[in-house]
């Protein structure tokens, strides 16, 4: 019975079809008789609809648009951007849908602002949003800009000028210190410590207030605690199991161990090892040290293993 129902149904909708067809071929094939008021397309209307006063419109759509609708009312807003005039649906206007541009264009014009890119001269257009934040029509000239910048830094390790971003050193991510990462791994040779070994910039900083704080006593550095694998702390307290490593670097992504998938890895793959041998570590970057809070956290981990100044 449902292949039978399913059948007839698909039989009367193909007759539907093919009467909409002839009626179609019928209308097409009768000589045009009336002028579409709204657009002026010949068209054929019935007799005995033009008898009752229809057959004004060639289609529903121009007989709904414009002031031949019966329900057309006159409401004429003004473009935000050029000024001209143009209508809008008044229950539009009345519940703030309307349009307030008169064309595509007015709307993006309008939407969009213009901005001379100051290093290659050329307008670009962005969204009026983004007027603020954008001041370059590509990354290239993005890039030229900071090469063609005036040094504003000097370098810890080659003494050589550089520039750096006003909003790095803004946020204290502490890149203006070298020129490159070859420099800021090479600092590590040239800083020697009370204790006879080198050091980094970060780690002389730390060792300089660990000394202030009195936090000194019994602490060793480059500490190896794995009994297999040279792993070494930056600062450890052997007796109580505390160790200290100072993440320098982790601000240059792509560029740096400590940022590198890898380097992530291997930083894991460490301090898993040092909780599984019972130590407590703790990581600090150079803005823990530079406002007094890795000196904080190291005290309190002291403290509670025991320490004594």
């Amino acid at each position: 019975m449902t292949d039978l129902a399913a059948m007839l149904s698909f039989q009367l909708r193909a007759a539907k079809i093919e009467h909409q067809r002839e009626v179609r071929s019928v209308k097409n094939s009768v000589k045009p008789n009336k002028d579409c008021e709204k657009c002026g397309a010949p068209f054929y209307a019935a007799p005995s609809h033009v008898a009752k006063g229809w057959g004004r419109f060639c289609s529903e759509t121009c007989a709904r648009s414009g002031k031949e609708n019966g329900r057309y009312k006159e409401c004429n807003v003004y473009c935000r951007r050029c000024g001209k005039a143009f209508h809008v649906k008044a229950s539009a206007h009345d519940s703030g849908k309307a349009k307030v541009y008169c064309s595509v264009e007015c709307r993006r014009a309008a939407q969009t602002a213009q901005i001379i890119c100051p290093t290659c001269s050329q307008s670009f257009s962005v969204p009026r949003s983004h007027a603020k934040r954008s001041k370059f029509c590509s990354r290239e000239c993005l890039k030229k800009s900071f090469k063609n910048s005036e040094p504003n830094r000097v370098c810890v390790t080659c003494k050589k000028l550089f520039y750096a971003k006003a909003s790095e050193l803004e946020r204290d991510r502490n890149i203006g210190t070298f020129c490159s990462v070859r420099c800021m791994t090479r600092s590590r040779g040239k800083i020697v410590l009370e204790d006879g070994k080198y050091a980094s910039h970060l780690e002389q900083s730390l060792f300089v207030l660990l000394k202030d704080q009195g936090l000194l006593k019994g602490a060793t550095r480059e500490f190896r605690f794995h009994p297999k694998r040279r792993w070494l702390f930056d600062f450890a307290w052997p007796e109580l199991k505390v160790a200290v490593e100072v993440q320098g670097g982790i601000w240059l992504t792509g560029r740096s161990g400590h940022a590198s998938g890898a380097g992530r890895a291997r930083d894991a793959e460490k301090l898993n090892e040092a909780t599984v041998h019972g130590w407590s570590l703790l990581e600090v970057t150079s803005n823990q040290i530079k406002n007094g809070l890795a000196i904080e956290w190291i005290r309190v981990v002291l403290s509670n293993r025991g320490y004594r100044v």
